[in-house]
């Protein structure tokens, strides 16, 4: 992202994301979630998913800000493994 962060300061970024879940929690709703299959997927070709809050915590440490009320999350809030967000630089509406 860091790489991106002129053009989405510019123009921002729509983006859909996915995301894994704390293993404490995922346990606690195995086969109830799709985490494990994503873990894995992702995994065996080299990518490593985040958990929502975390991929939070790096959107803003590099001076972005996700736009609450342009979000989404799947399935819910306590499970999201998919994301839709909207980026912006804090200074987007300034320009």
């Amino acid at each position: 992202f860091n790489k991106w962060v002129p053009c989405i300061e510019k123009f921002g970024l729509l983006l859909i994301e996915l995301h894994s879940v704390d293993a404490v929690l995922a346990a606690k709703y195995v086969g109830k979630t799709t985490v494990t299959a994503y873990d894995a997927t992702h995994g065996f070709s080299d990518q490593f998913i985040v958990e929502f809050d975390v991929f939070q915590k790096v959107i803003s440490e590099i001076g972005l800000e996700n736009v609450e009320k342009h979000n989404s999350k799947f399935p819910n809030e306590e499970l999201t493994t998919v994301s839709i967000n909207f980026l912006r630089g804090k200074d987007f509406n300034k320009n």
